[in-house]
């Protein structure tokens, strides 16, 4: 289910892969532990009736996200490891 959310992004986006600059930057330790850690700060686990959340979005789904973001407006590198490490 998550890669699907990912190449949705990547298709808005207007990507077919991310940058091959941010794959040794993504796989660094520091960016892995960010799989296991919620974006909505344990939201998703609070009332459904309230918050119904599709998806559980990591802080690394959301990293990546913000780094493409970032790469499509500038094609700056230091800019796009920027959004990806904050």
């Amino acid at each position: 289910m998550k890669e699907n959310l990912l190449k949705i992004y990547f298709d808005v986006l207007g990507f077919n892969e991310r940058p091959e600059f941010l794959d040794k930057y993504l796989k660094a330790p520091c960016m892995q532990r960010l799989k296991k850690v919620g974006y909505f700060c344990g939201m998703d686990y609070a009332s459904k009736n309230i918050y119904n959340f599709k998806e559980h979005i990591s802080r690394y789904d959301h990293s990546i996200t913000t780094a493409l973001i970032a790469w499509k407006c500038t094609k700056d590198k230091k800019v796009t490891l920027a959004r990806a490490i904050s």
